[in-house]
């Protein structure tokens, strides 16, 4: 259960969160803060906004682990010493 707790909250708030303002940063949507993309207290928004974390954070957790896992795989077995 605290397992699950901490990957949820890595996955959705931290990793979900940043790669979200870094793609509007990107993109260059003006005006756009941490605090909004995380949802205001007290309204609907924040599981949506949570939704769109947890979404964009299990692609990006998906493609970080993908990429060491092959990284780790294509790595000749001499070089790891």
């Amino acid at each position: 259960m605290i397992f699950e707790l901490v990957i949820r909250h890595l996955i959705v708030r931290i990793i979900g969160l940043y790669s979200r303002f870094l793609l509007f940063k990107i993109f260059r949507k003006k005006n756009i803060s941490l605090i909004d993309l995380s949802g205001k207290k007290g309204e609907n928004s924040e599981y949506s906004q949570d939704f769109y974390n947890a979404v964009v954070g299990s692609i990006v957790f998906f493609i970080i682990s993908i990429s060491v896992s092959y990284t780790h795989l294509t790595l000749p077995t001499s070089d790891l010493v």
